[in-house]
Formats: structure tokens, sequence, C-alpha cells
């Protein structure tokens, strides 16, 4: 009889809760991205996977993520002079983040990784390495077209906020 009380409790008190709790349990990410190291010579390892490129030739990554779209807190447009359709992206990385960063930029220094766009290949870039230890901001030089840099940069904060949840939030 009590857990029948305490349950009817519970979805009371979450039906109670409002829209902001229905709108956390809806939330999807969008625009997310992903840096991989791109494997030159393929093992057939169960964490590499080949991807098409944007023109159709086959490359294999290794499946698991340097820096996620969880790893970056906000994103800015920096536009590129002489060219207003086209802007690079600046990221700003969450502390974890930017120690997953300066390890990729580490790691590949000299080789470039792959940028996957919602698990599509979007492009191949070096990674910069931050200018000192404090800074948290790292530029990608694109050029990225106008859809895809705004949609990144819109999508940013939001899809930081879903894959990494307010505890104090969530009632």
């Amino acid at each position: 009889m009590n857990f029948i009380k305490m349950t009817l409790v519970m979805v009371a008190a979450f039906m109670l809760s409002g829209c902001e709790m229905m709108d956390f349990f809806n939330r999807t990410p969008k625009y997310v991205i992903s840096f991989h190291e791109i494997v030159k010579y393929p093992r057939a390892s169960d964490i590499e996977k080949p991807i098409m490129t944007l023109d159709n030739k086959k490359i294999y990554i290794n499946f698991n993520q340097f820096v996620h779209s969880s790893d970056i807190s906000d994103a800015r447009l920096v536009e590129i002079p002489g060219n207003p359709d086209y802007f690079n992206i600046r990221l700003k990385m969450s502390s974890y983040g930017s120690a997953r960063w300066h390890a990729m930029s580490i790691n590949f220094k000299g080789r470039e990784v792959a940028m996957l766009l919602d698990g599509i290949y979007l492009m191949s870039l070096e990674a910069d390495r931050f200018e000192d230890d404090e800074d948290e901001w790292i530029l990608l030089t694109g050029p990225f077209d106008a859809v895809t840099a705004k949609g990144i940069v819109k999508n940013a904060p939001l899809n930081y906020e879903i894959y990494n949840p307010d505890p104090n939030r969530i009632f």
C-alpha cells in the first residue's frame, strides 16, 4: 500500500513540475560536433570505422572521439575578411574539454583530425594548440558555410546543457 502511495506522489510531483521538466526530457541535441583521429593504416580494429568524405572518398577514423559537443560550452562566429558567406568558428571549451583538446593537439601534432557533424564527416583539420594554459577558446579555421556555422554556434550552448545537465534544475 505504501508503494502505491509513494508512486502516486512521485507521478503527481512529476506532473505538477510543469513544462520545464517535460522540456528537460524532450530535448534532442542538434549540430553535434566531434573530433576523431584519422587512421592512416587501418588494422580492422573494432574501434576503427570507415566513413565517406564529401568528395566520396573513404577514410578510416577512430570511432572514439577526442572532443565532443559535450565539451564545448559556447561558440562564436568569426567573419572571414572579403568572404561574407563563410565563417571561422571559435569554440569555448569546458575545463574537461580544454584538457581533452590539449591532449588531442599534442597527440596529433602535424596530423589532421576528422570533424564530424551529427555523425557525418564535415572536414579534416589540424588541432591547434591553446595560446596558454588559461585559454579556453580555440579557433576552427573553416571556411564553414553560413548555415553550418550558425547552426553550430546556435546549438553549442544548448547541446552542452543537454549533455551536462545542472542537477539543481532537474527538480
